[in-house]
């Protein structure tokens, strides 16, 4: 059951990625489609999960909360790891030292709070 429950989270984890980026590349696009400037409620959500995700570093020790969950799941889990979620871990957890995805957590979060200012979602394009 842990085992589930672990690959389970490792979903809504790579989902959560998923949004992330997909939410920073929608706004860049809004240059060439100002609609997509419009969808107020993706671009909000997006804005606030991005200021917990680039913050990550600073009030959890730099390691997410979804990893920790994770990890302390599998410790207990007697099933080895299924095809789909080594490959969704090899997904979202690269072997790079820390700073560099708390770097670019931080980077894409400038971007996005910066689009945020200069194309806010409630003004018409």
């Amino acid at each position: 059951m842990q085992s589930i429950l672990a690959d389970l989270l490792l979903v809504i984890h790579v989902l959560w990625v998923v949004w992330m980026v997909s939410g920073v590349v929608i706004a860049l696009l809004g240059f060439v489609r100002p609609k997509l400037w419009g969808l107020t409620i993706f671009r909000i959500t997006h804005l606030v999960g991005m200021a917990l995700t680039a913050s990550t570093p600073i009030w959890s020790d730099g390691i997410c909360p979804l990893t920790i969950w994770e990890y302390q799941l599998r410790e207990g889990a007697d099933n080895p790891r299924s095809l789909l979620s080594r490959i969704f871990h090899d997904l979202i957890y690269w072997d790079v030292p820390l700073i560099y995805l708390s770097l670019l957590s931080a980077a894409a979060a400038l971007i996005t709070v910066v689009l945020f200012i200069l194309r806010p979602p409630w003004k018409s394009y």
